[in-house]
């Protein structure tokens, strides 16, 4: 049984050890408080280099995806016997839109057309240079059209060109397909295929025009379903920094001369042939009206690569806008002066494909344009001499 003294004692007890308790734990709260400090602090320095390593993560993931698609682009071309490559598609037709490759197809041209039956001819009017197929009365319209000229128009858009020879001789013409302006004809232009010419067309052209001719048409690239990347997160190929050769940036779209105002937004295409190498590249650029005005007028251009293709893989907000560029460069890509973005380089004769890490020429003020898209592709040349990564 517990006595009076004993209930005493142990009360006092508990009195004496309060003060302690309470110390210890006022300690434990300081600590507790220093360590959370210790924690931000460390936090407020990992977070930002953690946010920048995901970010040049998705730079690598998107520079691994975009030189695999190009090697398959290589293998279909080998595979195939036709040529085959990679097809860039522009985010819009804004001016920085336009400067960004958002996704990249696989494409390839598809097997020439030499009509549907071995009867199949063309007549070319010599003085306006339309096409007129076997069977079409003229003028053509919507629905007296021969399954031919059917056939192309499937494969060509309203603008685009391809490329006809006559009697399997050469050369190869450039045919377009017009596009219809309602304010300026009754019947739908966009049916009408031109020959277009920049000098006289040759003899045997002239003479068998009035009879008819075999032709064989070569169709333009097409992509290939269900074969295609897209960057992750704000990753882009920086069409503004990319190009050929040690220097200019081809792939930079140009704004129509007239209204809309927009810019070109039709794809980059890099070509390979069956043997391996870079056939030729496709790619908007202004160039002189022969039938003015305006003055210029835009086109697709395809030619054989004069030097290496060079594509940036960099950032949205690096995508120089075309009017402010980076303060104190003037108009500089972003991209182009950061050495975290990845440079993906086709060597135009064999098709090897090399990646290059950016090289840092923000420090010197006193490059030109030019000397800084040098020095940053003269890493990537290098990998290409040295036998690239």
């Amino acid at each position: 049984m517990m006595t009076c003294s004993s209930l005493t004692t142990d009360h006092a007890a508990r009195n004496r050890s309060a003060p302690a308790v309470r110390r210890r734990r006022a300690v434990t709260l300081l600590e507790l408080v220093v360590v959370i400090g210790i924690l931000a602090v460390l936090m407020s320095i990992a977070i930002p280099k953690m946010r920048y390593g995901v970010r040049d993560r998705k730079l690598r993931e998107a520079s691994r995806e975009l030189a695999s698609i190009i090697r398959r682009a290589k293998a279909r071309a080998i595979e195939i016997g036709r040529p085959a490559g990679i097809w860039i598609e522009r985010r819009d037709d804004t001016a920085a839109g336009a400067r960004q490759g958002v996704r990249v197809h696989l494409c390839e041209v598809p097997p020439p057309f030499s009509g549907n039956t071995d009867l199949a001819r063309v007549y070319l009017d010599t003085a306006t240079g339309l096409l007129r197929f076997e069977g079409e009365p003229w003028p053509i319209n919507a629905t007296t059209l021969s399954l031919d000229r059917r056939t192309i128009l499937t494969r060509v858009p309203g603008g685009a060109t391809f490329k006809m020879r006559f009697e399997d001789r050469r050369p190869f013409f450039r045919v377009m397909r017009l596009i219809d302006d309602p304010s300026t004809a009754t019947v739908d232009e966009s049916l009408f295929l031109r020959v277009v010419t920049t000098g006289t067309v040759p003899g045997f052209v002239q003479r068998l025009s009035t009879r008819g001719m075999s032709f064989t048409a070569v169709f333009p690239p097409r992509r290939v379903g269900g074969e295609s990347i897209e960057f992750p997160g704000d990753t882009v190929i920086d069409l503004w920094s990319s190009g050929m050769g040690a220097l200019l940036n081809h792939f930079n779209p140009p704004a129509f001369p007239t209204a809309p105002n927009i810019n070109d937004p039709r794809p980059v295409m890099i070509l390979f042939s069956p043997e391996g190498d870079v056939e030729s590249v496709m790619f908007s650029r202004l160039v002189q009206n022969p039938t003015p005005p305006p003055p210029l007028m835009v086109e697709l251009a395809v030619i054989p690569p004069p030097g290496p293709i060079h594509l940036l893989v960099g950032r949205i907000e690096g995508v120089v806008d075309g009017v402010a560029g980076i303060p104190g460069f003037g108009n500089v890509s972003g991209n182009l002066l950061d050495p975290s973005t990845i440079w993906i380089t086709i060597n135009q004769r064999t098709g090897k494909i090399t990646t290059a890490e950016n090289v840092d020429t923000s420090n010197d003020t006193t490059l030109t344009l030019q000397q800084r898209i040098l020095a940053a592709r003269d890493i990537a040349r290098s990998g290409i001499r040295m036998g690239g990564k």
